[in-house]
């Protein structure tokens, strides 16, 4: 995953890796933010899909984005199976 900040967006980018074992073009995209304090913590479950490749995250206005810990993790169609977890921390 990469990710870049400006004002409350977060523009996340990553590597279609559909086909491979756990990944299917389908998986959904959920993220977690938490300010770098920890003072807050949004969860927004989205709806793209991992063959996207691409998200724009808006921060709710508790949430720095600059500076937010961000982790997004896939979850397939039945609900049942979560990638494991990426971090991408701002400074």
């Amino acid at each position: 995953m990469r990710e870049s900040a400006s004002g409350q967006l977060v523009d996340t980018t990553w590597d279609d890796n559909s086909g491979q074992p756990g990944a299917a073009a389908s998986d959904v995209l959920h993220v977690m933010l938490v300010n770098a304090d920890g003072s807050a913590v949004a969860y927004i479950a989205t709806t793209t899909q991992r063959s996207a490749a691409s998200y724009t995250i808006t921060c709710p206005a508790d949430i720095v984005a600059s500076t937010a810990k961000v982790y997004a993790f896939f979850v397939n169609t039945a609900g049942d199976d979560v990638s494991d977890s990426q971090l991408a921390a701002f400074n």
